[in-house]
């Protein structure tokens, strides 16, 4: 079975399952004789190792209620050691910093709480109000208005009301999440083989040109259309532009994509599965010449299956048509059909600082021309661990198999078969400025050997970037 009609058939039943399939947090709320349903969202069972009474009657609990607040913070302390990962000892943990005017820090575990579970509506209503204290006013309405529309008629949404009335001067019904966020990247940066050229001189030309410093420039607008608790449907839009000084200005790359994206929460087996349908456009131009145009739909799942892990599953299936062919289109024409899928596996240590993360997938093209065609296997490694303060480093590799299956050399100056085996080290340190900016540095080294002299060749990339939001 080709490329395309397989990847077809399994992402034809993945979305029909994912689209049809009813979601298990749909209940029917008990209170009510109607037929509208309520959304629940299921908490997990294993985020409290301790009941309320067994915390608030400990010896930290006590001295949280009697206000003496560095005693309790001691105590939670060892509380959270002896029973880790709880997400009611790791509020009360951050309440106590609250108290004691250490506002990160409380942040800090309340952020903890909440990648125990995100939807944890009491940790994001004390959340909210240590924002509110650090003045981080918006920050804070962003908190309390999630548990405003979260829990309406609870507690913490009663509670809310009140606040979030007082903050705007114009009732709550004014405050509302902002629906957008822009993301920007400008980058500087040295690249020894633009051009992809082979080692060997005598392939290329001994005084081809193949290094240039590259300037980068991209921006991606995102604009929610929808949001409730457990479902997002987004569009995005975005541009990046390339620039290389010296002789190989040829090379400048502009691209515009666009993108639609819906995201759901499910629970399955007592788990909580973050799933993403999204299908992507992109039109690619060389020297403002076009180079190509693609469509891409994906599906990713990812799921927390053992604590401290996060797994996560992709296919993704695409159509991309490229500019001028060549003289042969049936043996280097690119149009045609790509397709992968894959997996990772992520683990992290008890604070969620460091993390490792093991990937391995599959990918192919079914295309016009014969010698574009390739199926290739890929497996990756990647090691996150802070440094300093707010200074952390990410080191990878990865390894690519890939298979030119119906490859015709005989018009090339080497004729052998074509078989790419490319090795990737990526090495990056990051510097958070702000909460909207980031510094980082970073090298990549590519080195692809063949059994075909023409694609052997190796690549070497560094320099600076500024990430931001806004």
């Amino acid at each position: 079975m080709k490329v395309k009609n397989f990847v077809l058939l399994i992402m034809t039943v993945v979305v029909c399952l994912f689209v049809l399939y009813p979601s298990s947090y749909a209940q029917q709320d008990p209170s009510q004789n109607t037929s509208v349903k309520k959304i629940i969202i299921q908490e997990p069972e294993d985020i409290y190792k301790l009941s309320v009474d067994e915390i608030t009657q400990s010896k930290a609990g006590q001295a949280f209620k009697n206000e003496n607040y560095e005693v309790a913070l001691e105590e939670f302390q060892k509380l959270n050691k002896q029973t880790p990962n709880d997400i009611t000892i790791l509020r009360y943990l951050g309440l106590s910093y609250d108290r004691l005017g250490q506002y990160e820090k409380a942040i800090e575990s309340y952020n903890k709480a909440l990648m125990l579970f995100p939807y944890h509506v009491p940790t994001h209503f004390y959340k909210g109000l240590t924002f509110l204290k650090m003045g981080e006013t918006n920050k804070g309405i962003n908190e309390l208005t999630y548990v405003q529309s979260s829990d309406p008629e609870g507690i913490y949404g009663v509670k809310v009301k009140p606040i979030l009335s007082q903050i705007s001067g114009k009732g709550v019904a004014q405050v509302e999440k902002k629906p957008w966020n822009f993301y920007g990247r400008a980058g500087w940066m040295y690249d020894s083989n633009v051009i992809v050229a082979s080692d060997d001189k005598t392939l290329r030309g001994a005084n081809a040109d193949t290094n240039a410093m590259r300037y980068e420039l991209d921006g991606r607008f995102v604009y929610r259309i929808f949001e409730r608790q457990t479902e997002q449907v987004s569009v995005e839009y975005g541009v990046s532009q390339s620039l290389h000084d010296d002789t190989l200005n040829e090379f400048n790359f502009h691209s515009q994509r666009a993108a639609l994206q819906y995201s759901r929460i499910d629970t399955f087996f007592d788990k909580q599965w973050i799933s993403r349908l999204r299908h992507d456009f992109n039109a690619g131009f060389l020297d403002d010449n076009l180079f190509s145009i693609a469509n891409t739909t994906s599906l990713n799942t990812s799921v927390s299956l053992m604590q401290q892990t996060l797994a996560s599953f992709y296919i993704r299936y695409g159509y991309t048509q490229f500019g001028p062919d060549g003289s042969i289109s049936t043996l280097f024409s690119r149009d045609g059909h790509y397709a992968g899928t894959g997996m990772s596996l992520t683990f992290f240590n008890k604070k969620q600082t460091h993390w490792i993360s093991l990937g391995y997938g599959w990918d192919g093209a079914d295309t016009s021309g014969s010698n574009f065609d390739y199926s290739a296997q890929n497996i990756s490694i990647l090691v996150h661990t802070p440094l300093i303060e707010k200074t952390s480093v990410d080191f990878g590799v990865s390894y690519r198999h890939a298979n030119y299956r119906n490859f015709d050399g005989s018009l090339f100056t080497d004729s052998r078969d074509r078989q790419d085996d490319l090795v990737v080290l990526n090495a990056v340190v990051s510097r958070s400025i702000t909460d909207n900016i980031v510094i980082r540095a970073f090298y990549r080294y590519f080195n692809t050997r063949n059994t075909n002299d023409i694609f052997e060749n190796r690549r070497h990339i560094s320099g600076l970037e500024v990430n931001f939001s806004l």
